[in-house]
């Protein structure tokens, strides 16, 4: 087996499989470390500036070779977010952080799991689900969350307690990949 590497920002992910399935094939991709002033663990400014990386979670890839993933910072304001971004200098972006305002004004996004990983389409799209803290009720602290491209912005398509048909959406976990 090939093992291909790409660089996205510093932090190097090798593409360690290949797996066909009878309607697509999966790439299995890990994060292999970071090329920071000779460190192999994190250390990069953060894409925002607040802080610097600690961890990354699980990334995804699309065709164009953009990467998101969920990560975790240390210093500055800590907690984690969602970045996106590929091997272009300059291209890593925060989708958003931990503690951020909620798209709709209910409540603020809360912890992002680094075992899990949002979604990227191949027009650069960016969606996950999430928890948000601070809410207006106790059944609307889950939803689901698109990154829009043009202006950036958030949009909230799904969120526990709305009503889809005559079907009330219960809560939306976010659990680690298969």
């Amino acid at each position: 087996m090939t093992i291909r590497t790409r660089t996205f920002s510093s932090l190097v992910f090798a593409v360690v499989g290949l797996v066909a399935r009878p309607t697509r094939a999966e790439i299995k991709v890990v994060v292999v470390g970071s090329k920071v002033g000779g460190s192999t663990a994190g250390g990069d400014p953060a894409p925002d500036a607040d802080g610097v990386f600690f961890g990354a979670g699980v990334p995804v890839i699309n065709a164009s070779g953009e990467v998101a993933f969920f990560a975790s910072f240390t210093t500055g304001s800590g907690g984690t977010g969602v970045v996106v971004g590929d091997t272009t200098p300059g291209s890593v972006r925060l989708i958003t952080r931990q503690g951020d305002p909620a798209p709709d004004g209910n409540g603020s996004f809360g912890f992002f799991a680094d075992n899990d990983s949002p979604q990227l389409n191949d027009a650069g799209q960016v969606a996950f689900a999430t928890q948000f803290t601070g809410t207006f009720g106790p059944s609307d602290g889950t939803g689901v969350v698109r990154s829009e491209l043009a202006p950036p912005l958030l949009t909230i398509p799904l969120r526990q307690g709305q009503t889809v048909g005559a079907v009330a959406v219960g809560p939306l976990d976010n659990p680690p990949p298969a």
